[in-house]
């Protein structure tokens, strides 16, 4: 009697614990699939916001899309939402400081079955490295970071790729200093040269300095210096010096590495290309301004009415958040 009770508790024992493995698997099973339809839907989000993307970047320039504009369409019972604005710099307070003309901001989020996904992008009429973006005004020179392109002494590294053969569309350097107005190669033992004025190309081949007086700064000017064949050398690293009561209106643009010193102001901007970029640093009390107005005069010498001529519309920058 005793030895059939125990055979009866086993065996209720194994059913109950196959009985529980059983539930357990049905269990895991339904929730392996309700997984997988959750990456289904999920992955069904991603490509209506993907979609989304592309359908405000064809409409752009000539259409912009208002936050929250909801659109139906049949994948999955999923909807997406689409806006986009201009591209803008803001200063630390929130406040836009500059609007971009050729430039757009995505944000685009599809929904299938509570399942979101976000897109953020950033559709440019040009390549970004065609954009000078020395925005704002450096208050502190000599605590500013070594960069090619400084706004506010923040270092703009993803504008660090871009040359005059490249940012100026359909010119490049052997043109641009055939249009010179005047032309210099190693200044005098003074380094100054006279006048300055329109398109003004410098060569630094042998000597190292290039003294400038807003004196003999005429007018809009764009300005571009070639130090590469005596850049790297860090014991005597070529120089700008900029001196006088005037301001220098228009851009100085730097090939390959320069400090550039003085005690003048320079309303427009400043940029630097090469590989040895990095060496570049404004010190002293010169005041750099960026001056939009000075920018476009500087570039219409080259023939251009705006800063650069727009281009095919680009995503220059694409990221899920």
């Amino acid at each position: 009697m005793n030895n059939k009770g125990s055979l009866l508790v086993v065996t209720l024992t194994f059913v109950l614990i196959f009985t529980l493995l059983g539930f357990g698997a049905i269990r895991l099973a339904g929730l392996q699939n309700e997984l997988a339809e959750k990456q289904e839907w999920s992955m069904e989000a991603f490509w209506l916001a993907d979609g989304a993307v592309a359908r405000a970047s064809q409409q752009l320039p000539t259409k912009l899309f208002p936050a929250g504009q909801y659109v139906n369409i049949p994948l999955g019972n999923g909807t997406y939402d689409v806006s986009s604005a201009r591209d803008v710099i803001k200063d630390s307070q929130g406040n836009v400081i500059y609007t971009y003309q050729f430039q757009w901001v995505i944000d685009a989020q599809g929904t299938v079955r509570n399942q979101n996904r976000k897109i953020h992008a950033i559709l440019s009429a040009l390549d970004m490295r065609f954009n000078i973006m020395t925005r704002g005004t450096i208050k502190d020179m000599d605590k500013c970071p070594q960069s090619s392109i400084i706004i506010d002494c923040t270092l703009v590294k993803e504008h660090a790729n871009f040359s005059l053969d490249n940012f100026f569309q359909g010119l490049n350097t052997a043109a641009i200093k055939n249009m010179a107005d005047y032309t210099y190669r190693d200044p005098n033992n003074a380094g100054d040269v006279n006048p300055i004025s329109g398109l003004t190309v410098v060569n630094l081949v042998e000597k190292s300095s290039l003294n400038i007086t807003t004196d003999n700064s005429n007018g809009t000017v764009l300005l571009i210096v070639d130090t590469t064949a005596v850049s790297g050398n860090p014991q005597k690293p070529p120089q700008i010096n900029i001196e006088g009561n005037p301001y220098f209106f228009g851009v100085i643009w730097i090939r390959g590495e320069a400090k550039i010193t003085g005690t003048s102001r320079i309303n427009g901007a400043v940029v630097v290309e090469g590989a040895s970029m990095e060496e570049t640093k404004l010190s002293g009390n010169l005041t750099l301004e960026y001056d939009e107005e000075a920018i476009e005069r500087a570039v219409s010498l080259l023939g251009y009415s705006h800063l650069v001529p727009p281009g095919p519309i680009k995503i220059i920058n694409w990221e899920e958040i």
